[in-house]
């Protein structure tokens, strides 16, 4: 049982930052885009 819940937060401790950075950079990404298309066509 701890052996398995060692596991689980050990995966999810690994896979967090990762998909926290992916998510920050898409936020950019995303309103980056958003404000070069309504630049250029405005």
């Amino acid at each position: 049982m701890v052996c398995i819940v060692f596991l689980v937060v050990s995966v999810f401790v690994g896979c967090f930052p990762s998909f926290f950075r992916n998510g920050i950079g898409w936020a950019r990404h995303d309103t980056f885009q958003s404000r070069k298309n309504t630049s250029f066509y405005s």
